[in-house]
């Protein structure tokens, strides 16, 4: 059986990663505790109401996005630019919903507290506010990060037959090609395809390593 030990004990700390048990606090447990009186209290709210659809509205478009951004292949050039725009998109919505529109909302509730003199609400709902500030500044974070790391990238450029057989020859010496490609079985798509993603690897490291993008002739 699972029970609070497993997630709270020296147990559960051992097997979760502190990030992750941190922001699963703030998020599910902030939006149980404030949301059930909300909807006791202040259900006429438009702000109550629009940070709910908002919040909702962003993970399914975000959430969404990135399920699909995740079967793309970017060594194809087509898919690296819908990768892209997907990530601005995603970058978007966070800041619109999470960001923008959070504290405004979140600033005109509390004054709505303080103005009916409700401390219990006001006082509660500032704690709750900040934590989920923190969670809302995390997803931010997370989707610049992702925006700075592939935006630059240069698309991919059509791939010969002789820059395969090459790359080929230069990997066949480590290692982790036979590993790689011996995955793949003899089908002929399978190779190519574990030989493309091989490629895409190792463009995307000389990127990393050249910021300026330039490509040394052997």
């Amino acid at each position: 059986r699972w029970g609070s030990r497993d997630f709270l004990g020296r147990l559960g700390w051992e097997k979760n990663p502190a990030a992750m048990m941190v922001l699963t606090v703030l998020h599910h447990t902030l939006s149980v505790s404030m949301v059930i009186p909300m909807n006791h209290a202040y259900i006429e709210l438009d702000d109550y109401r629009f940070i709910c659809f908002s919040l909702l509205f962003a993970a399914a478009v975000c959430f969404s996005l990135n399920s699909y951004k995740m079967t793309l292949d970017v060594t194809v050039r087509g898919d690296f630019m819908v990768f892209k725009v997907i990530t601005v998109i995603q970058l978007v919505t966070i800041f619109y919903t999470r960001i923008w529109n959070w504290f405004q909302a979140v600033y005109r509730i509390c004054r709505h507290f303080s103005a009916a003199g409700d401390v219990a609400f006001y006082r509660r709902g500032l704690v709750c506010a900040g934590f989920m500030t923190v969670f809302n500044l995390a997803l931010m974070n997370d989707a610049v990060e992702t925006f700075i790391k592939w935006i630059p990238k240069p698309l991919p450029t059509p791939t010969t037959r002789g820059d395969t057989q090459k790359l080929v020859r230069e990997l066949s010496r480590s290692c982790s090609l036979g590993s790689e490609l011996s995955l793949s079985g003899r089908k002929p798509g399978r190779f190519r395809a574990a030989a493309r993603r091989i490629i895409a690897e190792k463009r995307l490291s000389t990127v990393d390593s050249d910021p300026s993008g330039s490509r040394k002739e052997d």
